[in-house]
């Protein structure tokens, strides 16, 4: 049920996103072409810029939907009925608001589509230089602009891998540094054999384990408890651990009594060494 809702959730925010993202496009290039336009005519350079922002929702709208298709894990696990209620009742008004949303767009863009209709009907639209800049800049997004926008993300992930906590496998057990504060760091001994699941979280499930840990009243108090048990040698490890210094290098990892929420140095090493001792 939770994964389902999480799921839903993930993805109806995705459309509710992708459609304002359309609606606020074709309104900037539905504006630049209406005869009479003075930010057009003023300031030409204005609506080419403009489309930035809408471009970005649709881009990370159809990305979240892709990846709400392979959606496997969304929830840290709720440890009692408060926060089980907790998260359902979030993860409920959340799938409300963006079914509100998605209505509320289509009927802007229905509303839109005719307007543009009457308009055209009625001789009120122009092409003219702004209007060259405005679907200019569109072309030059998906031909130039996209293209180095995903060049520089892989140079940018591939710079950051270095980036995230220190671990080290030593026989049966998983040697993670756990940082206590700015000034100090303990090292987590935990048996390879506790560890019921290691996996790399896509964008969207990374969302979903940020809200379901955030979400969940035990869970904060459980961890700082945790934390002050690890420092003072009464445990081995921590229950609960968030520590995504680089999202990019984001594991969820996850035992019978603990779950982790993690960025690691070498993430693809981290999840194949795991399974590999684990399995060996």
């Amino acid at each position: 049920m939770a994964l389902t809702l999480a799921k839903t959730e993930s993805k109806t925010i995705g459309y509710a996103f992708l459609l304002v993202g359309i609606l606020a496009e074709l309104f900037i290039l539905f504006g630049s072409v209406v005869k009479g336009s003075n930010i057009a005519s003023s300031k030409p350079w204005l609506y080419p810029l403009a489309q930035l922002i809408p471009l970005i929702f649709i881009e990370a709208s159809l990305r979240r939907i892709r990846e709400s298709e392979t959606f496997t894990i969304g929830e840290l696990e709720p440890s009692n009925v408060l926060d089980e209620t907790a998260l359902t009742v979030r993860r409920s008004y959340s799938i409300y608001k963006g079914i509100k949303g998605v209505i509320f767009s289509t009927i802007l863009l229905i509303g839109l589509a005719l307007w543009i209709a009457y308009m055209a009907f009625n001789g009120r639209l122009e092409f003219k230089l702004h209007t060259l800049y405005t679907f200019g800049f569109l072309a030059l997004y998906f031909l130039a602009i996209r293209p180095a926008y995903k060049l520089l993300s892989r140079k940018i992930k591939h710079s950051t891998r270095n980036i995230g906590l220190k671990y080290q496998f030593d026989g049966d057990f998983l040697l993670l540094e756990i940082p206590l504060n700015p000034l100090q760091k303990k090292i987590a001994r935990i048996p390879l054999s506790k560890i019921e699941y290691c996996k790399i979280p896509n964008g969207a499930e990374y969302i979903s384990l940020m809200q379901s840990y955030k979400s969940q009243y035990t869970v904060g108090i459980s961890q700082m408890k945790g934390l002050m048990d690890f420092a003072k040698d009464k445990i081995p490890y921590p229950q609960y651990y968030m520590n995504t210094i680089n999202p990019a290098n984001a594991i969820y990892l996850k035992g019978k009594y603990f779950a982790y929420l993690i960025s690691v140095l070498n993430k693809e090493y981290f999840v194949d060494e795991v399974q590999r001792r684990k399995n060996g």
